[in-house]
């Protein structure tokens, strides 16, 4: 198995590294760039003395004193040789010559006088001792001490620096890691947005939303899994024993009376389902309410006049609401369902009024209203027969996160002799 390698500590290593190599790489600059200095100040010390012992020689036809003290003037080849140290190697006519200790030498062969014939008298050396002079080369062991002592701590300032950017850098993610690490089916959620005013928060939100995003996603598909075991068995209980009795017994027109109710049940609750399923936004619009109460009747007179329930309806033609019309019609068709299912037979009243839309039925034939407002309203009645039908099963449950879906409320009211549901909305005109 494979060694887990902390993040925090690769970065607190390769800042550490970084800031070593850097620290690192402009001392030796430094000191390249001393040494530097130091050779072109000494070539610049040479060359003047060069142009002073030619400008006197050319004057006085000989070799001046010279200027500096560690400078010495040779006419021969011979004599500069032999001015050198025993264990001197071969002496060429110009450059420097390492001695052990703290001696060094720079020589330059210069000419004296170029318009004369004799060549041999017209060259002359120039020997400098410049040991005394390397400032960067005989540092004191106090300066020497004091450049490592700066070292030090400058290197150790880098590393505490990289070391406090490591932790800055790394800190953020460790905290997300540590809590999508120990995240469980209980604890799954979003975690706190790190506030680092950089692209670390911007990364935190959107793994918080991600994980939000994500959450609610495996709600929906819960909720759907559980909705369609337990919303679908009826209907298709119903399927399983009229196709059990077809083929026990043949087909018979009963059969259709109960497959064709049982497969609308099915479509009106996988619509359902589906609907509450998905992630996408609810659009609202201005609809005329009367209207769609009449086509929702419509799509279930067959249950209706099958379970002896006759529907009335109390609203203005021009009663116009603010919701979704997909999602109310699912809303009334389930109100009508459980009307069905629980009261039949009996009348269901549909009524706006103050913002409020009511679907109430009547328990044990006693009328939801009083004569006066009975006759008062604009009301349409359909007769039924009497035969009950499979219904969806759709609760009071399911009702209420299809309302909250387009943002309504709904209440449920019961007493001995009606049932209501109210459905209400703050933008309801």
């Amino acid at each position: 198995m494979q060694q887990d390698i902390s993040l925090r500590r690769v970065a607190i290593k390769r800042f550490c590294g970084f800031a070593l190599i850097v620290s690192s790489i402009f001392t030796l600059l430094i000191i390249t760039v001393a040494f530097i200095v130091e050779d072109e100040v000494i070539a610049q010390l040479l060359h003047l003395e060069v142009e002073h012992a030619q400008s006197h020689h050319s004057k006085y036809n000989r070799l001046p004193k010279p200027l500096l003290p560690f400078v010495t003037y040779y006419s021969t080849h011979e004599d500069l040789q032999a001015s050198l140290p025993p264990n001197t190697n071969e002496v060429f006519s110009e450059g420097e010559i390492f001695v052990d200790g703290p001696l060094h030498y720079h020589i330059k062969k210069f000419s004296l006088n170029l318009s004369a014939k004799n060549v041999k008298n017209n060259q002359a050396y120039l020997l400098a001792q410049v040991g005394s002079i390397l400032a960067v080369s005989q540092l004191s062991s106090d300066i020497m001490a004091l450049v490592i002592v700066v070292s030090i701590v400058g290197i150790t300032l880098a590393i505490f620096q990289a070391y406090k950017l490591a932790n800055l850098t790394v800190s953020p993610l460790e905290k997300l890691a540590e809590h999508v690490k120990l995240m469980n089916d209980k604890q799954f959620g979003a975690s706190e947005v790190v506030k680092t005013n950089n692209e670390l928060e911007y990364v935190s939100n959107t793994i918080n939303l991600a994980f939000k995003n994500l959450q609610e996603a495996l709600l929906r598909e819960s909720a759907f899994t559980r909705d369609v075991s337990h919303e679908l068995r009826t209907p298709l209980t119903v399927f399983q024993n009229a196709l059990s009795l077809i083929d026990q017994r043949g087909w018979k027109p009963s059969d259709y009376d109960d497959l064709l109710p049982a497969s609308k049940n099915m479509q009106f609750t996988v619509d359902t389902l589906l609907l509450l399923a998905r992630k996408q936004s609810v659009k609202s619009e201005n609809i005329l309410l009367r209207p769609l109460i009449e086509q929702t009747i419509l799509d279930t007179l067959n249950q209706l006049e099958l379970s002896n329930v006759t529907a009335n309806i109390s609203v203005d033609d021009g009663q116009i609401v603010y919701a979704n019309s997909d999602i109310l019609c699912l809303i009334l068709k389930s109100c009508i369902d459980n009307v069905i299912k629980h009261a039949a037979p009996c009348s269901v009243w549909f009524s706006f009024d103050k913002g409020e839309l009511v679907v109430q039925n009547t328990l044990f034939d006693s009328p939801p209203f009083d004569n006066a407002s009975t006759h008062a309203i604009n009301k349409t009645s359909v007769k039924v027969m009497e035969r009950r039908t499979p219904s969806t099963g759709l609760g009071n449950v399911m009702t209420k996160r299809l309302a909250k879906r387009m943002n309504w409320t709904i209440t449920f009211e019961s007493s001995h002799k009606y049932y209501r549901t109210t459905l209400m909305r703050s933008m309801l005109n």
